[in-house]
């Protein structure tokens, strides 16, 4: 189990060979060049992993984008190899890949900005939004930032959508660092929460279930300058060795 982060704008270029017809052809449907290189970024760099967690080339890790609710290929990426669960997340410039051998994930990430705690009223619950009330202004915001990414990891690991997080509750303050939380609700009793750091001004939260044990030497910054080399991959600049140990 892992994490691995990049940067967008640096990133998106050197890994867009990597993406399946599939990805390519939905380029052509995001207008906003950022918001292109966000989702090069993250495709790309989910094919690198995948590319060096199999020991294949990463153009050949193929990953499949159903959606469970209509059947179109915009779905969360699912790896075509048994046992395998990842989820990909993207926020400002910032683009995460986790994986897993241990059951569903769910990692999201955000850039921290301005909210108000009743932008959030729809995804709280009424303990949490009384808790989050109940705040120093000082400090609600970059709370209400981390509950969101907290509630948004889970209903990626189960699948729910945004409209199931009300149907649950996550501690409000975080734990001890790699210390994680409980999420509290149905089904949710294995759940676990581990809060994260990626970059300055961002915050991230990596859902699973069981006891976690996400070491730090498996949470990884990639840049295209990391390295002249990259294992099987064969690819100039993207230095993923050793994901597997």
């Amino acid at each position: 189990m892992g994490v691995v982060w990049a940067e967008a704008s640096s990133f998106a270029a050197g890994v867009v060979g990597f993406l399946d017809p599939t990805e390519s052809a939905r380029i052509r449907h995001i207008h906003a060049p950022h918001d292109q290189a966000l989702f090069v970024a993250a495709a790309g760099l989910l094919h690198l992993v995948l590319g060096e967690l199999w020991g294949t080339d990463p153009r050949e890790a193929v990953v499949d984008r159903t959606c469970r609710a209509c059947g179109r290929l915009h779905g969360k990426p699912q790896p075509l190899v048994d046992g395998w669960h990842c989820s990909v997340t993207h926020s400002g410039d910032l683009v995460g890949v986790a994986w897993s051998r241990a059951g569903a994930i769910g990692l999201d990430v955000e850039r921290c900005r301005p909210v108000d705690l009743e932008e959030l009223r729809a995804a709280l619950t009424d303990g949490e939004f009384t808790a989050l009330a109940s705040l120093p202004s000082c400090s609600l915001e970059a709370a209400l930032i981390r509950i969101w990414v907290c509630k948004e990891s889970v209903v990626k690991l189960t699948g729910e959508g945004l409209a199931g997080m009300r149907g649950f509750s996550v501690p409000v303050t975080p734990a001890p660092p790699d210390t994680p939380g409980r999420a509290n609700g149905p089904g949710l009793d294995q759940v676990r929460i581990l809060d994260l750091t990626p970059r300055p001004h961002y915050a991230a939260a990596l859902a699973l279930r069981g006891s976690p044990t996400l070491a730090n030497s498996l949470t990884r910054f990639i840049s295209p300058e990391s390295s002249s080399s990259c294992g099987r991959s064969g690819t100039p600049g993207h230095d993923v060795r050793g994901l597997r140990t």
